[in-house]
């Protein structure tokens, strides 16, 4: 990930945020839920892109926008350089005083020679032809390419959407992260289990918690979340995952630690149940992947999967 785009900037397509380079290098993630993941860890700096303009009516960003009178609203409307002369008070377009190279009058037909004694150029200006008033201005609407509808600034709704800068300091997690994902995916994937990643849990306390990967297989359910460090993992990694699968009804819970976790770290994990797997790279992971047991170790959860509580929300 490293070696290609330093700067992740967004697309609307079909009325959804995206982020083609993260989809193209990590498929099976959520493209913004990922991002804003990696930049809470402090690997990726999120910053204002732009403000897109959406339709009121249907959410669509693709909008064109169209110039009215602001006074009829009538969209028959012509602009361009005014010109007024003095004698007579004829004030048109500047092209309709062009004859032969020279200003001319269409009214009283004399010559305008003289810029501030025989004229003035009034600016550009626009001119409805229903309703024959000017205005400097016009009044903007967009059209809805989608829906049809027609809003004004006032009624058009602001998306800000975001673009993610890597941070150069973490470039090492950045790697080990995106080298990640796919293979433990596909792996668990191979193992029999339907994943999904991110996963976005509503708690039995009514907060909605993210996971990197949500596995389950019959009637069992393991959570995921995969934390880097330059030196190690530390314990307020652990206890952070401890406190979103306390809430959580499971029956694993998985914390993968590049490149290890702390010794004390280790520690909590054992005290809260929690099966660390450590490695530098894939490969490790998954060797070590392959030595646990993720069917449930007990049934105490069985009920609890039936809590209507439990939501997976879908944002697609």
């Amino acid at each position: 990930m490293t070696d290609g785009p330093k700067v992740l900037t967004p697309k609307v397509v079909d009325k959804k945020i995206t982020y083609p380079d993260v989809t193209r290098l990590v498929p099976t993630v959520e493209p913004l839920e990922f991002l804003d993941r990696l930049a809470a860890q402090g690997i990726l700096i999120k910053e204002k892109y732009v403000s897109e303009i959406l339709c009121p009516s249907c959410g669509s960003s693709e909008l064109r926008d169209r110039y009215t009178c602001m006074f009829c609203h009538s969209d028959n409307i012509e602009t361009g350089e005014m010109i007024d002369h003095y004698a007579c008070g004829n004030t048109d377009f500047e092209a309709n005083f062009q004859k032969d190279g020279k200003l001319v009058c269409s009214k009283c037909l004399k010559e305008l020679k003289v810029i501030g004694t025989d004229y003035r150029r009034v600016g550009k200006v626009f001119q409805c032809k229903d309703c024959g008033k000017d205005s400097s201005i016009p009044r903007i609407t967009h059209l809805c390419q989608d829906c049809k509808a027609v809003s004004t600034w006032e009624q058009a709704r602001l998306s800000i959407l975001y673009k993610y800068r890597i941070n150069e300091k973490k470039k090492k997690e950045i790697d080990s992260l995106t080298g990640i994902y796919l293979p433990l995916v596909e792996f668990l994937q191979k193992e029999g289990f339907q994943v999904q990643s991110p996963a976005l849990i509503q708690g039995e306390s009514g907060v909605e918690h993210t996971f990197d990967i949500l596995a389950r297989a019959e009637n069992s359910q393991t959570l995921f979340d995969i934390v880097t460090d330059r030196e190690s993992v530390g314990d307020a990694a652990v206890i952070t995952f401890f406190s979103k699968i306390l809430d959580v009804p499971h029956d694993e819970s998985v914390l993968i630690c590049v490149p290890k976790l702390s010794d004390r770290a280790k520690s909590l994990c054992k005290l809260y149940g929690i099966t660390v797997v450590e490695g530098d790279g894939i490969a490790q992971i998954l060797s070590s992947m392959a030595t646990i047991s993720l069917k449930p170790r007990s049934t105490s959860h069985a009920s609890m999967l039936q809590n209507p509580r439990f939501h997976v929300t879908n944002r697609s």
